[in-house]
């Protein structure tokens, strides 16, 4: 797996007993009854599957998963495996490679910097 300095997240978890048929990322995201919210950090990422750090053992995870990053929304994992004291998770649809670069090497914001620029050519000197 790709290093990766840990990013903080959550592992979702809806438990088989909640709403069946809900697939929906954002529902998941808002989903208040019936979801289980754990703190986990990312400490590993591919395209395919994550390592996480900081999480409840397997056996304390019935019921479809979903990862959650800041700033993105939530990833729904297929499978979960423990190794080393870590979890493996595998994303039910693998991540696009310009995703997982923009999570492990996301870009700093220099300050004072701004892209933007204003294009008003009605108040121009020119402009008659």
């Amino acid at each position: 797996m790709d290093p990766l300095c840990a990013v903080s997240g959550e592992l979702i978890r809806v438990r088989p007993d909640a709403v069946p048929g809900l697939r929906r990322r954002l529902l998941i995201e808002r989903l208040a009854d019936g979801a289980d919210r754990f703190a986990v950090k990312v400490t590993s990422l591919r395209s395919e599957s994550c390592a996480l750090s900081g999480s409840p053992g397997v056996e304390e995870l019935a019921g479809k998963l979903w990862l959650k990053l800041p700033g993105y929304e939530a990833f729904q994992l297929a499978a979960i495996a423990e190794e080393d004291g870590k979890l493996i998770c595998w994303f039910a649809q693998p991540l696009q490679p310009a995703l997982v670069q923009a999570i492990i090497n996301p870009r700093s914001i220099v300050s004072g910097y701004n892209s933007y620029r204003p294009r008003c050519t009605l108040l121009s000197t020119g402009a008659r």
